[in-house]
């Protein structure tokens, strides 16, 4: 298999799963959610998962599931929010696809976290390999953590920023920088 899938990255929020359906449809190509994935493989929520056996074995099992992913025919994959942290998985996206980073503002990832109650991952020791001395709040603490996945977010091929647009919007801009690059999938009936 060449370079024919499509990572989504970002951060919680970002609009991976969204925008990565919406693209898979335009598309015609399937849609695969990695966190779904590794939820369906291990039988539990990915923050059981974390909590129960820590970061190295998700990321190890996350880098097995993208490994067979690359084996599979073109596609659209939505990529958990630390997925770039793992040097192994970011060397199988590098092999099997082109990486677009869903970036947004910090404030606007905030917005978008406090509509929702599934944020316990953030709060675990483990989340990065490290403590967090000083980051007392939830709110101090997620700021930390996308501090320090920026710079694998910023390796992406392609950057639209989500802030301000809609995830149809974002499926635009998308496919207009994929048609720049003649990205193989647009064959496909993007």
């Amino acid at each position: 298999m060449g370079q024919d899938i499509l990572f989504l990255t970002g951060f919680l929020s970002a609009g991976k799963s969204t925008v990565g359906q919406l693209l898979a449809q335009r598309m015609g190509v399937p849609f695969l959610d990695l966190d779904l994935l590794l939820e369906a493989r291990l039988g539990r929520p990915v923050e059981q998962v974390l909590v129960e056996h820590g970061e190295l074995f998700y990321r190890t099992v996350e880098a097995e599931i993208l490994a067979e992913v690359g084996l599979r025919p073109p596609c659209v994959v939505a990529l958990g929010a630390g997925t770039l942290t793992y040097p192994r998985s970011r060397e199988i996206i590098r092999r099997h696809g082109i990486l677009v980073w869903l970036a947004a503002s910090y404030e606007e990832l905030w917005r978008r976290t406090e509509e929702q109650e599934r944020w316990a991952r953030l709060w675990l020791t483990e989340s990065l390999g490290q403590g967090l001395p000083g980051r007392e709040t939830l709110q101090e603490r997620m700021k930390a953590i996308l501090d320090l996945r920026l710079p694998q977010y910023e390796l992406a091929d392609i950057v639209v920023d989500t802030t301000e647009i809609s995830p149809e919007e974002a499926v635009d801009q998308i496919l207009h920088q994929l048609r720049i690059r003649n990205f193989p999938l647009l064959a496909a009936g993007g």
